[in-house]
């Protein structure tokens, strides 16, 4: 018999030391993305073998995931689990997420334990279409902040959710920066917001706001209730204290709950037929930034792109805007 968690432990000691062998330095949204994935599969295990009557008691739901034999999982009962994430929204890309971290597992583990089949390979990817993902409107951004702000600020879980898309909204970062925020990565005065984002490669920029509308200066009195006062009814567990953003339970927020939420939230305003994802929030901002006449090269620093030739190819749709409302003037 080989514990799944065994595994696991033995395959982040190896995918740790690799990867910072490849890249001298490991992404803690990398493996925080792992060990969700594989976390969320064990529990997916270990909830099945639960009666209905006791399918929510997370103690018991905990005692089993300890006791899951790897050798007992075959390729059904992968397929299961993602047909399980398929059918409550999940994105194709997401499933092959799943299988790209599954199937890395499954090839250090078979390694290690030679009696453990490698019952991944086999499976195939889903079909995606690639293409930019859709950017809100200014009329819907105005919606999803209205509905954000309109949520029962009572519940911690509520009012986490809005400081995290309001961050996302004004300053256009990557949905795994804004999860990868700590607590001492804000810096709030009475007339500014500066947060200091890790992004990719390792590389830190700091982006500030002036508190220069109505709207801003109540996203800054926002801050200061949820670092005051929300913040300390949630109980990080260990390793997780710095966290900005976490979950219901008390790890750091992960990007399959934030992007759940984010769909439930477009379904509520009747704006799913869109497409939006979260990453469309970022978008947002950037065609706003360029079609109100902010220089390419502002833009580029703001979002944190290497280069301003990376901004110019994926925004290059705002140029189009901007002769379509030339032509409107045109004789």
């Amino acid at each position: 018999m080989v514990k799944f968690t065994e595994a696991m432990d033995y395959f982040f000691r190896v995918f740790t030391r690799d990867i910072q062998l490849k890249k001298a330095y490991n992404s803690p949204n990398t493996l925080s993305t792992y060990d969700y994935a594989l976390r969320n599969l064990l529990r997916y295990l270990a909830e099945q073998k639960l009666d209905k009557k006791n399918e929510d008691n997370q103690e018991e739901t905990a005692k089993l995931m300890e006791k899951i034999d790897l050798g007992e999982i075959d390729e059904d009962r992968i397929k299961d689990f993602l047909y399980h994430h398929l059918k409550q929204g999940a994105r194709g890309s997401t499933l092959n997420k799943y299988l790209y971290i599954f199937r890395s597992f499954w090839k250090v583990a078979h390694k290690k334990y030679p009696q453990i089949n490698n019952i991944i390979k086999d499976i195939d990817r889903a079909v995606v279409k690639k293409g930019p993902s859709p950017h809100l409107s200014e009329k819907h951004i105005r919606l999803f902040l209205a509905y954000l702000d309109q949520l029962d600020p009572s519940s911690p879980l509520n009012f986490r959710n809005k400081i995290f898309f309001k961050i996302i909204i004004k300053f256009g970062c990557r949905i795994s920066e804004a999860l990868n925020l700590n607590r001492d990565a804000l810096t709030l005065t009475p007339h500014r917001i500066d947060i200091r984002f890790l992004g990719k490669g390792n590389k830190v920029r700091i982006t500030p706001l002036p508190l220069l509308t109505p709207d801003q200066v109540a996203f800054r009195d926002e801050m200061v209730h949820y670092l005051g006062t929300v913040l300390a009814k949630f109980k990080p567990k260990r390793g997780h204290e710095k966290s900005l953003f976490l979950s219901k339970r008390n790890v750091r927020w992960h990007r399959n709950s934030a992007e759940l939420q984010f769909n439930k939230y477009m379904r509520a305003l009747g704006l799913k037929q869109y497409g939006y994802v979260v990453h469309s929030l970022r978008h947002s901002l950037a065609s706003h930034l360029l079609n109100e006449g902010v220089g390419l090269p502002t833009v580029s620093e703001i979002l944190g792109h290497a280069n301003t030739q990376v901004t110019a190819t994926i925004y290059s749709h705002c140029d189009r805007e901007h002769i379509s409302r030339g032509m409107e003037k045109t004789f």
